[in-house]
């Protein structure tokens, strides 16, 4: 692909074509699917773990998209829309400036923009977060190419930020009119709003890549060349070499670059796109093109990632599992984190691509003796994968079978394994069935009259019908259960923000670092030194200079572009060498509070008041840094005290930080002040512990930070030569004294999904009792229902002996009334069989002639009328208002003794034997005319 004369080509296709291509390498729901744009030669940067893409050609031709991709929790693509006001751009390059509130893009493909020659300056725009306002880039304004040194309109070329701060530009085309490559270098300060011509490369770059090395070096790879100003000839530069840039000392020069391990491959690459790895070692290279002219034989795209070691200079081309991304070019790369890297978009032969494809970065090897430097780490590229979930980070094979990385199964081995599983686990299953026959008969019936438990004078089609919603809503409540516990297992973690009220005492003062850049040093005849740092309150009648302690740097130096020293206000020395005793026996730790102690150690404010030797040197500037003195690395690598939140490793990442870039606040001492307004905020982050689970009384790691709001205020700048000055002032006030709980929770935790459930629990019994009524419970819970040998045993003996002057009264709802109360009214009559008689209700067996015989005949029916209506309010109960459970127990408690309860739970092989053969006999008891399950006849 060649974006020249063929460019307007391109967009005719694009307008009479609406592109719509989704691949599957990373998935992306259909909503979000509709909302992402079909892009090619958009730019990309990466804000706090955010990608954003601006700019490109979409099916309208160029555009002014601009948008964010992250992902939630689950791993789901999220799309947000930021602002749609900037400059219509394709082919730009765009920088993320400091403090990451604002970005840069430069030059780019713009319609309707064809300039008349090749000197028109560049177009460059700046886009404000917080204000989210476009401006033009300061140090364009108003300008041209003659009156200001600025660098031309181009596309397609370079721009990076390097180490130091500055942004370099590099090459590009001017625009379709001109169709040559640029032989120019440039640098951009952001902090003066100025450009400076750098020394002419030695060739000129169309379509390459540039990355900015932690050490200030700038590499760049791939793409067209020319060596001859404004010519049409644009040989291709191949990976077997690069062409290297130093900041430092603005020189150029080629290296060779070890292709042995990709010869099979087509080494002439354009239209790359590039990330620097976490460890500042390898680059990152992926897809891209050959660079042929477009609608030729010879174009090709590429889909693969290669890899180049900056300290061996050997490129690498590893086996990536998951699904292959698309053949494409033109995408845009972002490392997100230290662990993923996301490529997006592309085209391939005029198509333009949707897609997403994440990358899991290679783990690091370690060591024999377990130490590892962060730009000297060996990396096990073979744990590379384009992942399926960012969240799990695993691959699509890995998602849907669920096996671990290499130790995959094929597809045959694991069927005969499941069918073999299969024939063992039947097999085990009638064999322990057949073994307890017996009692998995009685608990087939024991269920069954569990579930199927009509009540007297109810329908068939009522419990029937009760029972199916009652199985639908046992299915409902176990698939919320099982979601309740899913739940909780991949909960989110979210965060919640509290405040803490004001102490009394304040708050105390933080570390502070101060770094000089850019000043002479030196000594005065008196033997002060300069630049140093001077401390006092703001008030002016208390001073901390004792605080305030230059820093060696022998033992570690910042990133800095001229001669630097550092200091460090220390608060409270927590620890140190033998140099430092009798200074921690005289400093106490500052405060800052609206009031003030007896001490002087409470204070409304601090002032830091910088001395440098000349205020003529107007270039240099002063870095400042803020941190919380229980997380301040600079105690640990300059005193040697121990620092009880930072770990070695801790340390070391800041230290490979701070070497290749500068964080915090900078400014002109010469030209303005600055003012440090803070707040206390501590960040707690759940432990990883299953305690945390439950929900209360959570673990926490508690880390203390520091809010800082910084200002600079600009004044006129005197010179006074040769003489030390007292500039600019540093003030640290109080911002707000209530200090800041950023607390982490988890969404989902025991405690609130048992809430659910029971809620669930309470919601499905009230319809079941609101549609089919009231079901009578049993008194006795589980731990009596389900008790068992000695414990079961207890409960008989207990009920026994609470009632045992009730031994011969029958038990109401377990024995029938109208059977009891006759056999015990009248002596039974026994036939020729010796079986017991009823009591004959005809009126023949009476005479009507005796008085006595006519009132014992009205007295029986009377009794009888009694008995008919104590049996009807016994069933009424029991099927309506209580649970006969108790009385059941209690009766059988009263007709078995000591020896056969003991009969019973112990039995006998014999017995069992004969008890498996009769069947009926195991489970149906002979009972009276009512028919009562589970109650022992008093013939047994």
């Amino acid at each position: 692909m060649v974006v020249s004369k063929q460019f307007l080509i391109r967009s005719m296709i694009l307008l009479s074509c609406v592109i719509k291509v989704s691949h599957a390498s990373y998935p992306v729901d259909l909503l979000t699917n509709d909302l992402i744009p079909s892009l090619e030669g958009s730019t990309g940067f990466t804000i706090n773990g955010t990608m954003y893409a601006f700019g490109g050609i979409d099916v309208s031709g160029p555009a002014n998209e601009f948008f964010k991709i992250s992902f939630d929790p689950y791993g789901k693509v999220v799309l947000n829309s930021i602002n749609d006001q900037g400059p219509i751009t394709a082919y730009s390059q765009t920088v993320v400036l400091s403090g990451n509130d604002s970005i840069a893009t430069f030059g780019g493909y713009r319609p309707g923009f064809f300039p008349n020659n090749s000197n028109v300056p560049m177009r460059a725009e700046v886009y404000s977060f917080s204000q989210n306002t476009w401006t033009t880039l300061p140090g364009l304004d108003n300008n041209t190419i003659n009156e200001t040194a600025v660098p031309s309109q181009r596309y397609l070329h370079t721009a990076v930020m390097a180490s130091n701060g500055l942004i370099y530009i590099q090459g590009g085309s001017p625009g379709l009119e001109y169709p040559y490559i640029l032989i120019d270098s440039w640098v951009y300060d952001p902090h003066m709003g100025t450009f400076a011509n750098l020394s002419i490369p030695p060739f000129g770059l169309y379509g390459a890549t540039a990355t900015a090395l932690f050490d200030g070096r700038i590499v760049y790879v791939g793409g067209s060349y020319s060596i001859t100003p404004k010519s049409s000839k644009k040989p291709r530069f191949q990976i077997d070499r690069a062409l290297i840039y130093d900041t430092a000392n603005d020189t150029w020069r080629e290296q060779a670059l070890d292709t042995h391990t990709i010869d099979t491959l087509n080494k002439s690459r354009g239209y790359m796109s590039v990330a620097l790895g976490p460890e500042g070692r390898y680059i990152y290279y992926f897809a891209g093109s050959n660079m042929a002219p477009p609608n030729n034989d010879d174009e090709l795209y590429y889909n693969d990632l290669l890899i180049l070691d900056t300290q061996t200079w050997v490129w690498q081309k590893p086996n990536i599992p998951g699904i292959e991304p698309s053949y494409r070019s033109t995408t845009i790369a972002a490392r997100i984190n230290d662990e993923y890297m996301l490529f997006c978009f592309g085209e391939n032969n005029y198509f333009a691509y949707k897609e997403l494809n994440v990358l899991k970065l290679p783990k690091p090897v370690l060591i024999e003796n377990g130490g590892i430097e962060d730009n000297s780490k060996e990396l096990d590229f073979e744990s590379l994968k384009w992942v399926y979930n960012i969240t799990t980070g695993e691959t699509f094979e890995e998602i849907i079978y669920r096996i671990k990385p290499h130790d995959k199964l094929s597809k045959s081995a694991i069927i005969v394994i499941s069918i073999v599983c299969s024939l063992v686990a039947v097999i085990i299953l009638l064999f322990i069935l057949y073994r307890i026959s017996h009692s998995t008969r009685r608990f087939i019936f024991m269920i069954h009259g569990k579930i199927w438990n009509p009540r007297k004078g109810d329908p068939f089609w009522a419990e029937a019908t009760r029972l199916v919603f009652r199985i639908i809503l046992l299915f409902l409540f176990i698939a919320f259960f099982v979601f309740i516990v899913i739940q909780v297992i991949r909960s989110p973690i979210s965060n919640y923000t509290t405040t803490l009220p004001a102490s009394d005492e304040g708050i105390e003062v933080p570390d502070i670092r101060f770094c000089f850049d850019g000043f002479s040093i030196g000594t005065k005849d008196d033997g002060s030194s300069y630049p140093r740092m001077r401390c006092m309150g703001t008030d002016g009648d208390v001073s901390c200079n004792d605080h305030i302690s230059e820093l060696n740097l022998s033992f570690h130096m910042p990133l800095h572009t001229g001669a630097i020293k550092c200091f460090l206000f220390r608060n409270n020395i927590v620890g140190g060498g033998d140099d430092d005793k009798d200074v921690k026996q005289q400093q106490q730790p500052l405060r800052l509070s609206e009031t003030r102690d007896d001490h002087g150690n409470s204070m409304p404010g601090i002032m830091f008041v910088s001395i440098i030797g000349n205020a003529s040197e107007v270039e240099g500037r002063i870095f400042i840094e803020v941190y919380p003195a229980q997380r301040n690395p600079n105690r640990n690598v300059y005193f040697d005290e121990h620092v009880p939140l930072l770990s070695d490793q801790d340390i070391a990442k800041w230290k490979s930080r701070d070497m290749f870039t500068k964080t915090g606040y900078s400014f002109n001492p010469t030209k303005e002040s600055g003012y440090l307004d803070i707040q206390p905020q501590i960040k707690q982050t759940l432990k990883d512990t299953s305690w945390n689970y439950v929900g209360f009384s959570s673990l926490y790691n508690t880390i203390p930070e520091v809010l800082v709001n910084y200002r600079a205020i600009s004044f006129p700048s005197d010179t006074i030569e040769g003489a030390l000055v007292e500039r600019a002032q540093i003030r640290l006030d109080i911002y707000d004294s209530t200090t800041i709980i950023n607390r982490e929770q988890r969404m989902y935790t025991l405690v609130n999904g048992l809430a659910f459930i029971g809620g669930l629990y309470g919601l499905f019994t009230a319809f079941q009792i609101a549609v089919f009524g009231y079901r009578p419970q049993s008194p006795f819970g589980l731990l009596y229902r389900w008790s068992f040998g000695p414990m079961r045993r207890s409960v008989y003996r207990g009920l026994k002996g609470g009632y045992s002057e009730h031994k011969d009264t029958p038990i109401p709802l377990v024995t029938p009334v109208i059977v009891t109360t006759s056999s015990h009214r009248y002596s039974p009559s026994s036939d020729q069989n010796g079986k017991e008689g009823m009591i004959d209700n005809d009126n023949n067996g009476f005479s009507r002639n005796n008085l006595d015989e006519e009132s014992n005949y009205i007295n029986q029916h009377q009794t009888k009328s009694i008995e008919d209506r104590v049996q009807l309010l016994e069933d009424l109960f029991k099927s309506y208002y209580m649970d006969p459970e108790v009385f059941q127990k209690l009766d059988t408690a009263m007709k078995e003794s000591e020896t056969s309860c003991e009969i019973q739970e112990q039995g006998s092989y014999a017995g069992s034997r004969r008890q498996r053969r009769l069947f009926s006999n195991i489970f149906w008891k002979k009972r009276s005319a009512a028919g009562y399950i589970g109650t022992k006849s008093t013939s047994e």
